[in-house]
């Protein structure tokens, strides 16, 4: 690919985790304890918001109506600080009382739903308006959205959303909680829809992705309907990892004792392999994708696929964030920057 920029865009993280946020020509990315933007056209900084959390790149970095919303683990007792933050300032904050290490979130509308552990071990769902007054006057330190509590009966280590208010959510290694469980977010209903343990989850538009253990050992790759979450297809998978790369679904097979180890690209609605990519140190421990790209972290460090082929576009970082590709361009949050690339 050919590097159109590159941008400093903050120290102190060594794992890029969250995907590059794009509005109106702007680049938003959390880069440890920083969230920076950056002009999508020519990488020039457009401002950068200090968390005061220097060394932890944070669990969820999401898009909202009025900005984004990211967490901080709250310094005197490690609980979910969430930072709202709008038109380049921090506008609010709020400390829920659920454990950081043990938060996911997904936003849903104009709110925003927050699942975690309390430090006494209740699983609880917490739901802010994040559309409301909150940062309503730039620069100015708005009061925290309200926010409504849930008890929950199973805690979720991984959250999508499926529709308004309808959430899926994710376990593993639990005797008494279900690998996969759907959240009616008004009630804090929960319902069981499978008993294997998940290891990865993912939702786009009409496709669900999850990789479960195996009831014979291994992992299996499962797609499933957000409908009523029936199971679309299936294939046996080597890597706890996959994504949604536009109508593809990729994953990683093979690595010692399995043989070669590559990327595998099948049809997200058939379950047909359109390609296999080997990489040349394997296995497989992550993979992440858009429309047009996919990138996969190997042995070797990263590289960019081409998405319609399986072709390399791009090697050498060492860790990556999943892609943002939009209008020919690829933006890749990478250890040593923010870079903007042109896609074939």
């Amino acid at each position: 690919m050919r590097t159109l920029w590159r941008a400093e865009v903050g120290a102190g993280f060594s794992l890029p985790r969250h995907r590059p946020l794009l509005r109106d020509r702007t680049v938003t990315v959390r880069a440890g304890g920083t969230v920076a933007a950056v002009d999508a056209v020519t990488g020039d900084a457009r401002w950068a918001v200090d968390l005061h959390h220097p060394s932890d790149d944070g669990r969820w970095f999401l898009p909202t109506p009025r900005g984004l919303v990211t967490d901080v683990a709250h310094v005197e007792d490690g609980l979910t600080e969430v930072v709202g933050v709008e038109d380049g300032y921090a506008a609010w904050h709020r400390v829920l009382p659920v454990l950081d290490a043990t938060s996911c979130a997904v936003v849903d509308g104009g709110r925003v739903h927050v699942t975690g552990a309390t430090p006494d071990g209740r699983a609880q769902l917490l739901t802010l308006d994040a559309g409301a007054d909150a940062g309503a006057d730039a620069g100015a330190t708005a009061g925290p959205p309200d926010v409504a509590t849930l008890p929950l009966p199973w805690l979720p280590l991984g959250l999508v959303r499926l529709g308004p208010r309808r959430l899926l959510a994710m376990h593993r290694f639990g005797a008494t909680t279900p690998g996969l469980f759907e959240v009616d977010a008004t009630t804090g209903r929960c319902t069981a829809r499978a008993d294997d343990d998940v290891w990865r989850l993912d939702a786009s538009g009409d496709t669900v992705v999850a990789v479960c253990a195996a009831a014979g050992g291994g992992l299996v790759l499962r797609v499933l309907d957000p409908v009523d979450l029936d199971v679309r297809w299936s294939a046996a998978v080597s890597a706890d990892c996959a994504a949604l790369a536009g109508d593809l679904v990729v994953a990683g097979r093979g690595g010692p004792p399995d043989g070669p180890a590559r990327v595998v690209a099948f049809a997200a609605r058939t379950g047909e392999v359109v390609w296999e990519a080997p990489v040349t140190d394997g296995p497989v421990f992550d993979v992440g994708g858009a429309p047009g790209v996919v990138v996969a972290t190997t042995g070797a460090g990263v590289v960019v696929l081409d998405a319609r082929d399986g072709s390399l576009l791009d090697a050498g970082a060492r860790m990556c964030a999943p892609p943002h590709v939009a209008d020919g361009v690829a933006h890749l949050l990478r250890d040593d920057g923010l870079v903007a690339a042109a896609v074939p």
